[in-house]
């Protein structure tokens, strides 16, 4: 009786199997920036994961893990952006001097939100809300609450104003009010465009002198 052939056993590879490397670390604050200025310069609707991707240096898993999926990302960078909004105008509203030079100064302060020394130009809330409708509803709440408390800080200052005689002869706290939005508006549109800052400060100084009396110093 013959012996039954044996076939020979399979070569084992003794090299050790590649592991999956772990995701590069990564800035979450310049990320952040990053994103932001993305949406900033390009808006919502046409900024795609993969221009998320690349101005951040991270895949989309990762960016999915740090930050959720794209409505996030822009509802996070919404509210960083309404809350450095909100600080200058409480620290500039909170000034003890006459309305218009406070006015004036916040303007100046929002010009400088606006344009960034590097960086994308122009107002994130502003552009948030013409694009509110494919951003989605969560979107369009937040710009509205910011929206509210944005007009009733003003109201509150021009009303201490009207108080104090600050106003024009004529403006009630009401009108005063909506020429004011209309100033923020008009400045932070004109922040897009190739307008020279200064120009932009001029024309929001002289809507302000419709509003408030002239100081006894100017």
């Amino acid at each position: 009786m013959t012996a039954r052939r044996t076939s020979p056993a399979p070569e084992i590879d003794a090299a050790p199997r590649r592991q999956r490397g772990r995701p590069r670390r990564y800035d979450a604050d310049a990320a952040r920036r990053a994103i932001a200025a993305q949406f900033r310069s390009a808006g919502y609707e046409a900024t795609s994961l993969d221009d998320i991707s690349a101005v951040t240096g991270m895949r989309r898993p990762s960016l999915y893990l740090a930050f959720g999926d794209k409505q996030a990302m822009y509802l996070a960078c919404l509210k960083d952006y309404n809350a450095t909004v909100e600080i200058a105008l409480a620290e500039e509203l909170g000034r003890s001097a006459p309305l218009g030079e406070v006015l004036r100064s916040l303007f100046r302060r929002l010009l400088s939100i606006y344009r960034p020394s590097t960086g994308a130009k122009g107002c994130l809330a502003l552009a948030a809300w013409f694009e509110a409708s494919s951003a989605g509803m969560i979107i369009k709440d937040e710009i509205l609450h910011a929206r509210r408390r944005l007009e009733q800080a003003l109201l509150h200052r021009i009303e201490l104003a009207c108080a104090d005689s600050d106003l024009q002869a004529g403006v009630s706290p009401a009108t005063a009010l909506r020429l004011v939005i209309a100033t923020l508006d008009m400045v932070a549109i004109q922040s897009r465009g190739d307008l020279r800052t200064e120009s932009i400060a001029s024309n929001a100084d002289m809507l302000v002198a419709l509003i408030c009396a002239a100081s006894p110093t100017a």
